[in-house]
C-alpha cells in the first residue's frame, strides 16, 4: 500500500504558513525571498524542524538557502515526496557504503575562515601570532 504524501498545493501552503508565523508577517508571496523579509539562520533551523513535523518530509537547511522562496522550498519538498514513492534501486556494495556515509548522524560541516588582522594577512599568520603571543590589535587615536 502506497503512503499518501502531501500535494504540491498543500506543501506550498505549509511552507507559506510556517514562514508567516516565524517571520511575523500576514502575507507571503510565492516568489518572496524569506531572507529579504528577515529570516535568519536560527529561523531556518526552526523552519526545517517545523516543516518536517507538519509534513513528515525532510528539507535540509542547505535547501532553504538554495531556494529561499515559498515556491522553491515547496518544490524541494515535492521532489522529496516523489523520491520516497519511487521504487528503491537494488543496493550494491558501493551504494551501501555511500548511503551509510550520508545517513543521519554522519553529517559533516565545512567551515571556512578568512582573516586580515594587523600584520596577519591570512589565517596561518594569524594563528602563528596567537601561538607566539603576539598581539595584532592596533589602537587608533581620535
Amino acid at each position: 500500500m502506497k503512503q499518501a504524501y502531501p500535494s504540491s498545493d498543500s506543501l506550498r501552503l505549509a511552507v507559506r504558513q510556517t514562514w508567516q508565523t516565524l517571520l511575523g508577517v500576514s502575507a507571503l508571496a510565492d516568489d518572496s525571498n524569506v531572507f529579504d523579509l528577515g529570516a535568519t539562520s536560527l529561523l531556518v533551523l526552526r523552519f526545517v524542524n517545523q516543516i518536517q513535523q507538519s509534513t513528515g518530509l525532510k528539507l535540509s537547511e542547505a535547501d532553504v538557502y538554495d531556494r529561499p522562496t515559498v515556491a522553491g522550498m515547496a518544490q524541494c519538498l515535492g521532489s522529496t515526496s516523489e523520491a520516497r514513492q519511487a521504487p528503491a534501486p537494488s543496493t550494491s556494495r558501493s551504494t551501501a557504503t555511500s548511503s551509510a556515509a550520508t545517513s543521519p548522524g554522519s553529517s559533516m560541516a565545512i567551515i571556512g575562515m578568512a582573516v586580515r588582522v594587523g600584520d596577519a594577512r591570512d589565517v596561518d599568520a594569524f594563528w602563528s601570532n596567537l601561538l607566539a603571543d603576539r598581539s595584532s590589535i592596533r589602537h587608533f587615536s581620535d
